[in-house]
């Protein structure tokens, strides 16, 4: 499941280069990219704390 979110960010990444710079595809894929890279970032995280047992309630 990460996986998809760093290919879906590597996609953005290209869209970002190849449009015209400071366009509105350019900042939506750069958004979007900064998005993926953070939700890969979560995802991992959450799967190793369910690795070690679970999220501890507080």
């Amino acid at each position: 499941m990460t996986a998809a979110f760093g290919q879906l960010a590597a996609l953005l990444n290209i869209i970002k280069e190849k449009a015209p710079e400071y366009s509105e595809a350019a900042k939506l894929a750069a958004l979007g990219c900064y998005i993926a890279n953070d939700l890969e970032n979560y995802a991992d995280t959450t799967c190793a704390q369910m690795r070690k047992g679970g999220i501890a309630q507080t």
